[in-house]
């Protein structure tokens, strides 16, 4: 099993490639309305919902791959079943409504 301190890695590495999703759905639902989009705007909000949701794995394995390549930190990536529930928890943590 992943210890405390890889765990504390990923969730950070996480952080940012979600952060990254909400900007680039900013961007892509101002191009659509054509104005500034709130970080609030209930569009955005599920839409990076259903992305993170539909995309979890691949979050996590990208946040994994990219600790490994910057820290050269091996991961044991057959024990996975934390890190598995990890997005749905941080995109909770930036307040991202999952029930309308």
């Amino acid at each position: 099993m992943c210890n405390a301190f890889e765990n504390n890695l990923v969730i950070k590495e996480e952080i940012k490639i979600i952060q990254n999703i909400i900007k680039d759905e900013l961007w892509y639902e101002g191009e659509r309305r054509h104005c500034f989009i709130d970080p609030n705007d209930q569009q955005v909000q599920s839409k990076v919902l259903i992305i993170v949701k539909n995309n979890g794995d691949k979050i996590t394995n990208k946040a994994i791959k990219s600790i490994q390549n910057k820290r050269g930190i091996l991961i044991n990536t057959k024990e996975q079943s934390f890190f598995n529930d990890c997005p749905f928890f941080i995109a909770l943590q930036l307040d991202i409504k999952f029930f309308h």
